[in-house]
């Protein structure tokens, strides 16, 4: 705390082991108030940090995953990764295009009563 919110509390007679800014708009718990708000922001920005740092490491692992799949099909295939993935692609969108096209369907069909 303070040593202008410790004289306001001699000032004014607040008890000492009131918390601090229970009195009002005093200048002096206003900093004191700006002061844990930028410590508030600190500790935060701290975490946001952590978490991107997190995010960062995770991304890279999916990242490592995903060139072991592309590897794998590859030399499944014996052929380089891109000319894999164009025929993953070529195999998999005939196969899950019907598939999507009849589960919308049956999503959106009503059941018609007589």
């Amino acid at each position: 705390m303070s040593s202008s919110c410790e004289a306001w509390r001699r000032r004014s007679g607040a008890a000492a082991t009131s918390p601090p800014h229970e009195h009002g708009h005093h200048q002096g718990c206003e900093h004191d108030r700006h002061h844990q708000q930028a410590e508030d922001r600190t500790q935060e920005a701290k975490q946001l940090a952590a978490l991107q740092v997190e995010d960062a490491a995770a991304a890279a692992q999916r990242k490592a995953v995903e060139a072991d799949c592309d590897k794998f099909l590859a030399t499944i295939v014996g052929r380089s990764n891109e000319a894999t993935m164009r025929y993953f692609i070529l195999v998999v969108a005939p196969l899950l295009d019907p598939a999507a096209v009849s589960l919308l369907m049956a999503a959106t069909s009503r059941k018609l009563t007589f």
